[in-house]
């Protein structure tokens, strides 16, 4: 089991190593983009489903829905069906 300051730390050194995370909760959107190469670009129902579940997760208590999400993301791979090129470098046919 992962412990929340072991989420938060990790959080924290995926922030300070370059990472970046925003979510819009009205639209919504969640845009993760590690500090080289693509990120991922997440809208509408999935972006949706992926806040939910974070906000349903028991760490959603004791963390910030934004680390919760940003830890997930080390774990996801460029064959994953969300991954774009990172925003940033003008991709409009997001």
């Amino acid at each position: 089991m992962v412990l929340p300051q072991q989420i938060q730390r990790e959080a924290s050194e995926m922030k300070m190593a370059g990472w970046k995370i925003e979510i819009n909760y009205g639209i919504p959107t969640i845009s993760v983009n590690p500090p080289e190469g693509e990120g991922w670009f997440i809208q509408g129902d999935d972006a949706s489903n992926l806040i939910q579940e974070a906000q349903s997760s028991p760490l959603a208590n004791e963390m910030i829905i934004e680390d919760i999400i940003l830890w997930s993301a080390s774990g996801w791979t460029s064959e994953d069906e969300t991954t774009t090129e990172s925003p940033e470098e003008g991709t409009d046919d997001l």
